[in-house]
């Protein structure tokens, strides 16, 4: 687990999560420059923005 979010009950699970998601693998990127980085999340998180996000840079 990386960083945790905590969002009102009233939000649905996936707003912010593009932002959220994005900031999380920046900081690992500043830390681990030369690992590969993947990622796997529900169907809550899924969408084509994000998945084009972290396919431009280079997260699988």
């Amino acid at each position: 687990m990386l960083d945790v979010g905590h969002r009102p009950g009233n939000v649905h699970d996936s707003n912010g999560a593009r932002a959220f998601i994005l900031a999380c693998f920046n900081e690992i990127r500043q830390i681990l420059t030369r690992v590969i980085l993947e990622v796997r999340m529900d169907c809550a998180f899924f969408s084509e923005r994000i998945a084009r996000a972290l396919d431009a840079l280079g997260i699988q």
